[in-house]
């Protein structure tokens, strides 16, 4: 009898190591979140919403920083994100969302694969630009004073440096154009 406790104990041990063997083998990697690019855009979509982020810090559990939906707008609006093992939230006006899942970080790709099992949201790493900075360039003169002078472009007979018109207004066009219109035909019949 003691005996046959002793096997059952020691196949009950050996059943435990073994399960514990198979669910550390079967579960997956805490994602480390520090692999992140930071300051450089990633995107992709989620609820099918093109969304951009970019992290502006990281540490071992989780990122965050700034995301903005695009939407074919000509401005867009700044919001925050913040990604964790086990959560994906985005804070931009009007689109909030959290979703619970899973986070698998690659050097170029965030995988975010969502609790439901059918979803899946890759966010690609964009190339590196930056926007150039123009300081004043578009904002103050370059010139204390501006000058205009008319320049004269060649005397050739036909070539039509101006054409003095007294009075420029909708009902004088008709004039103008026949006017050229003959001086166009005398020079391409003139011998």
């Amino acid at each position: 009898m003691h005996m046959r406790f002793l096997l059952k104990a020691h196949m009950h041990i050996v059943f435990m190591i073994t399960m514990m063997i198979i669910s550390a083998c079967t579960q997956r990697p805490k994602a480390d979140f520090t692999k992140v690019k930071l300051n450089r855009w990633y995107s992709g979509m989620i609820d099918q919403k093109n969304i951009f982020l970019q992290f502006t810090s990281s540490d071992y559990n989780s990122a965050s920083g700034m995301a903005f939906s695009d939407e074919n707008m000509a401005e867009v609006e700044l919001g925050k994100v913040r990604i964790n093992a086990k959560s994906f939230e985005v804070n931009l006006k009007g689109l909030n969302f959290s979703h619970e899942g899973k986070w698998t970080i690659k050097s170029e790709n965030l995988i975010f694969d969502n609790d439901n099992g059918k979803d899946k949201s890759v966010f690609k790493l964009q190339p590196a630009y930056s926007i150039p900075d123009y300081k004043v360039r578009y904002t103050k003169a370059l010139f204390d004073t501006v000058l205009r002078r008319e320049v004269t472009y060649g005397k050739a007979p036909g070539f039509y440096q101006s054409k003095p018109i007294p009075d420029i207004n909708p009902a004088t066009y008709p004039y103008i154009i026949s006017e050229v219109l003959g001086e166009i035909k005398n020079n391409l019949f003139a011998e």
